[in-house]
């Protein structure tokens, strides 16, 4: 497998362990968004309700006792009356808010909006006993049979229906925190991995690497030494494995020329040898000729010298005299040219000496 395709198989791993974590994240905020939606929109703005209804109900009935207390307070009547009025408006609009979450929902709003004019009705009532002109006894005691259970009913209603509200509140905080949790968690758990993963990858691709390169570095090694019978002889597959092919291929061509560069020294050599000999053996014909020129110089006698095809090739002074030819003019020419032989007696042409004597 090549380098690069190991960096890159090494990347994938790592990026496939990153994404299902990045999933699994979007997931979990995804659930942790819908419970805080469902906070927002049903269970927190129930329980303010529960809330302030049970807070106008304590002030209207609050502001009745006052009144009860002290007739003449005309004040406190308006006060009572305008709670009354905020508490059947809270009733109202959580009935309406109720009506899209279900029917269970939907039918404890309208108990609820039933109680609260229950309580609204008897308060009311007791405020018209007083106008007709009943006594305190009287009014207290239409407080304590009509007012007071009514009011009772409806606090028991706020404080269940409150109660169901905060249990939804915490199931809700222990989703949420349960989702967090396990988010977390797996957050961590793929993070883990992905660097794990990340680690080994960068081990295993890095230690494919360095391995080999180390293998060239002996080779270079050895090289440079001279032992070019080296050879590293990779099988692997990859950029390295032929740097490897391509070391040993340089290398065995590196053998070659340097075998053929000591062979061609050595005939080198052998050639400058010949070479000087051949100067010595023609350094040597150069001082025989020249004492052959000089002997054949001091003879007495006419002298003449040919080659094997009776060509002159020497002639001494005293020869020319006898032929009068000159060197220079006999040289080259064959024998009988330049001096011819008769017999003494027969005046006939005699026989060559040098056809004998080739003739040998």
């Amino acid at each position: 497998m090549k380098i690069s395709t190991r960096l890159v198989v090494g990347f994938a791993i790592v990026v496939g362990l990153i994404i299902p974590g990045a999933v699994f994240s979007l997931y979990t905020y995804h659930q942790i968004h819908e419970k805080f939606e469902v906070l927002k929109g049903d269970i927190v703005p129930g329980v303010i309700a529960m809330s302030e209804m049970d807070a106008a109900t304590g002030e209207a009935h609050r502001h009745l006792m006052e009144y009860l207390a002290h007739p003449t307070e005309e004040q406190e009547q308006g006060e009572a009356r305008s709670a009354l009025k905020e508490l059947e408006n809270a009733g109202l609009a959580h009935l309406e808010y109720e009506k899209h979450i279900g029917q269970k929902e939907r039918g404890q709003a309208a108990e609820l909006l039933t109680r609260i004019r229950a309580f609204s009705s008897a308060l009311l009532g007791v405020f018209e006993l007083s106008k007709q002109g009943a006594s305190s006894d009287e009014l207290l005691k239409a407080e304590r049979e009509t007012l007071h259970p009514a009011a009772a009913a409806l606090s028991k209603q706020l404080k269940k229906q409150k109660t169901v509200h905060m249990e939804e509140l915490a199931d809700a905080k222990e989703e949420v925190h349960q989702a967090y949790v396990t988010g977390i968690g797996f957050i961590v758990t793929a993070t883990i991995c992905a660097v794990l993963a990340a680690i080994v990858a960068a081990v295993a691709v890095t230690r494919s690497i360095t391995k080999p390169l180390r293998v060239l570095q002996e080779g270079a090694r050895q090289i440079a030494i001279g032992d070019l019978d080296y050879r590293l002889r990779m099988d692997r597959k990859d950029e390295i494995g032929q740097l490897g092919r391509d070391f040993d291929q340089m290398t065995e061509d590196l053998s070659k020329i340097l075998t053929s560069k000591e062979a061609l020294e050595e005939a080198n050599q052998q050639l400058t040898s010949e070479i000087a000999g051949r100067e010595q053996a023609e350094e040597a014909v150069r001082e025989n000729e020249s004492q052959l020129r000089i002997t054949l110089a001091s003879i007495g006698d006419g002298v003449i010298a040919t080659d094997t095809q009776r060509r002159v090739t020497r002639l001494n002074r005293v020869a020319e005299e006898l032929t009068g030819w000159t060197l220079q003019e006999a040289c080259g020419r064959p024998l009988e040219e330049v001096f011819s032989i008769t017999n003494e007696e027969t005046r006939a042409p005699a026989k060559d000496p040098v056809a004998r004597v080739l003739a040998v």
